[in-house]
């Protein structure tokens, strides 16, 4: 099984650029930019998480990966963000960000997200998809409400990002959905 962990995740790493700038990683002073730890984005494992995750884990740290950025799926951990981080370090591995839906991040929900993020280490919080981005009536009040979790969640040291896709560079008023 483990094979095919290795080979899914070569062709998957993702180095977490925006967790630098948001101070999320130890780095040594200097007067360049740290390089944030090579992470797997675990979604790109996501059945491999599904049916074993302590496992999958295992075999990301024992490949020299220092990261993970978890994509919705926390195995026993998922209302144990303590325990979660507690497990990491234990096979040394650290947190580059979590995706959340934009659910998560709305109304009551906020507040036990930000919660979670920070009992669990995690400095950087990125929506994977909103459908509003995808159509003129919505890209409006995304940008809007992306403006004010911005504010929300830079105010407990948590930075938002949003993992774009091809339908957020469609064309939209001579430019794109992601430029407007």
């Amino acid at each position: 099984m483990f094979h095919h962990v290795k080979a899914v995740m070569i062709l998957s790493v993702v180095a977490v650029f925006a967790a630098c700038s948001s101070g999320s990683f130890d780095s040594q002073k200097s007067t360049q930019t740290a390089v944030p730890p090579i992470s797997v984005q675990l979604w790109s494992v996501k059945d491999f998480i599904k049916s074993d995750f302590k496992g999958t884990l295992k075999a990301i740290a024992s490949m020299g990966f220092e990261g993970v950025e978890f994509a919705g799926e926390y195995g026993p951990y998922k209302h144990d963000p303590v325990g979660l981080k507690a497990y990491l370090t234990s096979i040394d591995l650290k947190v580059s960000g979590i995706h959340v839906g934009l659910g998560q991040l709305r109304w009551k929900n906020l507040d036990k997200t930000i919660d979670f993020a920070k009992k669990l280490g995690a400095k950087m919080i990125i929506i994977p998809a909103a459908t509003e981005a995808w159509t003129g009536e919505g890209i409006d009040r995304l940008i809007e409400e992306l403006t004010q979790l911005t504010m929300s969640l830079g105010k407990h040291g948590l930075v938002l990002g949003y993992h774009n896709h091809k339908q957020e560079f469609e064309d939209y008023k001579d430019s794109t959905f992601g430029i407007t």
